[in-house]
């Protein structure tokens, strides 16, 4: 699940892997479409939102679908380009097509956006970094993770410091972490509390 990063679908076809739109990028184009249209911009909207999230059950229904929209909203430019640029990535982003590819429940990228955000430093780095050589970005990128895993560890002494706890319920998902790097490193850390401090949750 990407952007419209024009070089994903070369990766895609690649590795013979499904690629699929991040909703949440594509329906944000929706609202400066609706620019022009007036009175018609709430159906607009509301008409694209059921194109993009809506299962119409067949390719047919919802082709029908976008052919309305455009006969409907086809007179304002922004509008129609929109409705095209959708029709032409429908089996990319449309959930009519999209519910067939597996993707764990996830409509959109935000997931992976936060280390879109790390390597590029919120964004004022993101020209720099086209200029990087492969050692140079993951030189970057592995100072941003360690930068980050400080900044953590201060915010976590800091609640602590206010007598501040955790759940049980993260403290179970913190062993969990453990035990899989364990298993992943070959039992070479043996003290079963090594990365986990246990703490007393107050009732």
């Amino acid at each position: 699940m990407t952007d419209d990063g024009s070089a994903f679908h070369i990766v895609a076809s690649f590795y013979k892997m499904k690629q699929v739109l991040c909703t949440k990028h594509y329906h944000n184009l929706i609202f400066p479409a609706q620019a022009g249209l007036g009175h018609l911009a709430h159906e607009f909207q509301k008409s694209m939102f059921s194109a993009i999230y809506d299962n119409f059950k067949s390719e047919k229904s919802l082709d029908d679908h976008l052919q309305d929209c455009l006969s409907k909203f086809g007179h304002s430019p922004n509008a129609k380009k929109f409705i095209l640029q959708l029709q032409k990535d429908k089996s990319l982003v449309c959930r009519t097509h999209t519910i067939w590819i597996f993707s764990a429940g996830c409509k959109s990228s935000q997931r992976g956006e936060s280390t879109n955000a790390r390597m590029k430093a919120g964004g004022s780095k993101k020209s720099e970094l086209r200029n990087f050589n492969l050692f140079q970005f993951v030189t970057w990128y592995l100072d941003q993770v360690e930068k980050q895993e400080e900044e953590s560890l201060h915010a976590i002494v800091k609640l602590l410091s206010s007598n501040r706890s955790w759940s049980n319920f993260v403290q179970d998902i913190w062993h969990a972490q453990c035990n899989q790097v364990r298993k992943c490193t070959g039992d070479r850390f043996t003290k079963p509390d090594i990365f986990v401090v246990e703490f007393s949750v107050p009732v």
